[in-house]
């Protein structure tokens, strides 16, 4: 079967986000066609009953595309029709057409390069260090590259680093044996164990304890640890996925990163971009999160009027695409005609100029101090004995720092004061 250059990269986006709906126009802004080019397409892809065009879309005010889900022979047979297209010896073309999966999605030049990284390491067992802001999605891309090795059908398990305190880190690590410590009432296994066979992903290694970094370090070499309280050692076959959204050679240079460390995590690096430097991805990332969004809260899908899709477009996006869904899931459920707009958004005034927003003006410790005070005596209507509580200090040792603070600061009233 031929199909038109247009119509595979319609199908390849209908097979990685088969719940878009957008108008003509959307979808030919997003595939850089004209719109003609994109209904063509639409009756070329009529034999697969995959892709619906309605003239009259009354909520989009134009001409509507929808994806509709199809059956497995009609999605197996649109699959081999593009395999069969791809030109020899190269890719299909679905990587230029829209990325890589679902919940990876655009095609900005950095992001392509983040693809073929994926498609490259995903059937090795290389480690893979992932670096980026934070919400750009590296979950996303660690969670895609386990989807797609030969370890897929194993555990995925994740550790976040900066959430587990120092203190339980090594357990949940490594695990215990009953008696190992005062609260250890039974032998219980660690992360590492819970993943044999399978995928770790060390969330925000950056945080990771240096204690700590020297026996992860032997777990990357031998693949071996011990339990907590029992000296005979654990082999495990796992593979590991590192990221972090620090600079890991800074930390290295300031002696709170291990060096040895960095270099056996730094096998194979991918970076990814924040969303403020690929914008043009933004109108296709609203479309799959809409969708997503609506069938996870049970609401009918909404699109957006154009101001609003160009308030999202400009904004500077600091939290990145977890901003962006946040934005959008609020916006969801708010709104209250068919269409978001650019009122319901509710953006903050952030510069939209591509920098992230400007830093607060570094304060020294006595503000800073102050000020949390100030927040938990306002939270607790100056309620000292409470405040001190949600402190975690003595009730007469916060009567002393106000004492030493000599009385109000930064609006903190008398009446609180020692």
């Amino acid at each position: 079967m031929t199909l038109s250059t247009v119509a595979q990269e319609l199908a390849w986006l209908y097979l990685a986000a088969p719940t878009l709906v957008g108008s003509v126009r959307d979808f030919a802004v997003f595939l850089a066609r004209s719109e003609p080019e994109i209904a063509a397409a639409v009756v070329e892809l009529a034999p697969f009953k995959c892709v619906v065009l309605d003239r009259e879309d009354a909520t989009l005010g134009a001409s509507a595309i929808t994806f509709e889900e199809t059956t497995d022979d009609n999605r197996r047979a649109l699959t081999a029709a593009l395999t069969a297209l791809a030109p020899a010896g190269g890719q299909p073309r679905r990587r230029s057409a829209f990325g890589y999966s679902p919940v990876l999605v655009g095609r900005d030049p950095r992001m392509l390069d983040v693809y073929d990284t994926i498609e490259r390491v995903s059937h090795t067992n290389a480690t893979v260090l992932l670096l980026g802001e934070s919400g750009v999605g590296k979950e996303v891309v660690a969670r895609t590259i386990h989807a797609e090795s030969l370890r897929a059908d194993r555990p995925f398990v994740v550790i976040d680093c900066a959430a587990i305190p120092p203190s339980l880190l090594e357990s949940e690590l490594f695990g215990h044996e009953r008696g190992a410590f005062t609260s250890a009432v039974a032998t219980r296994i660690g992360k590492f164990e819970e993943a044999d066979g399978g995928t770790v992903f060390l969330d925000e290694i950056g945080e990771l304890p240096l204690d700590l970094q020297a026996k992860l370090l032997r777990v990357l070499q031998t693949r071996q640890f011990t339990r907590i309280g029992r000296p005979v050692p654990v082999s495990v076959d796992v593979r590991f996925i590192a990221s972090t959204n620090v600079d890991l050679e800074r930390r290295v240079r300031e002696g709170t990163f291990r060096d040895d460390l960095f270099y056996r995590l730094n096998v194979v690096t991918v970076r990814i971009p924040p969303l403020r430097e690929r914008r043009a991805d933004i109108p296709l990332l609203v479309q799959r999160i809409l969708a997503s969004l609506s069938r996870r809260n049970g609401v009918a899908p909404r699109w957006l009027e154009p101001e609003a899709l160009g308030r999202l477009v400009s904004y500077a996006w600091p939290g990145n695409v977890r901003e962006l869904e946040n934005v959008l899931e609020r916006a969801l459920i708010l709104a209250r005609g068919p269409m978001i707009t650019a009122a319901d958004l509710a953006l903050s005034d952030a510069p939209a100029d591509g920098a992230p927003p400007r830093p607060e003006p570094l304060r020294t410790l006595r503000e800073v101090e102050m000020e949390h005070i100030r927040r938990v005596l306002d939270a607790t209507d100056g309620n000292e004995s409470r405040a001190a509580r949600i402190l975690g200090i003595h009730r007469d040792t916060l009567s002393r720092k106000l004492r030493r603070l000599r009385g109000p600061v930064n609006g903190v009233r008398s009446e609180w004061r020692a």
